[in-house]
């Protein structure tokens, strides 16, 4: 299933800073599902509002949302040694505040360059 990457300018401008400033800090660098209706159960609901939620659902209803982790410079060794002791990516995103998306491109980077070449060999 794909999702819609959302920057944390755009996160600002539908919720409003403090909302969004709560959900990416607690929430960040994971994805969610947004339902066509805004609900309490939901984590977006319980970290940003419900008002902030519903703009959301307007927005994003029936769709799949990633959240920016907040921060730049993910420790790629760390994901690595994650991925090697089998976490899955989202608990990887959540335990280090980065993206499912920078997780699942840590990955594809290991499985693309198992014996840590940087270079193809031609011949």
């Amino acid at each position: 299933m794909s999702e819609i990457w959302i920057s944390e300018p755009e996160l600002r401008d539908l919720m409003g800073a403090g909302p969004a400033e709560c959900v990416l800090r607690e929430l960040g660098g994971r994805s969610f599902y947004v339902p066509r209706a805004p609900h309490w159960g939901h984590p977006l609901a319980r970290y940003g509002g419900l008002p902030a939620m519903a703009v959301l659902c307007e927005a994003f209803g029936g769709e799949r949302i990633a959240l920016p982790s907040g921060r730049l410079g993910a420790h790629k060794h760390r994901v690595k040694r994650l991925l090697a002791e089998g976490c899955t990516h989202a608990e990887i995103a959540a335990r280090m505040k980065v993206t499912e998306r920078y997780v699942r491109m840590v990955a594809a980077g290991l499985s693309a360059n198992p014996k840590g070449q940087r270079q193809l060999t031609l011949l």
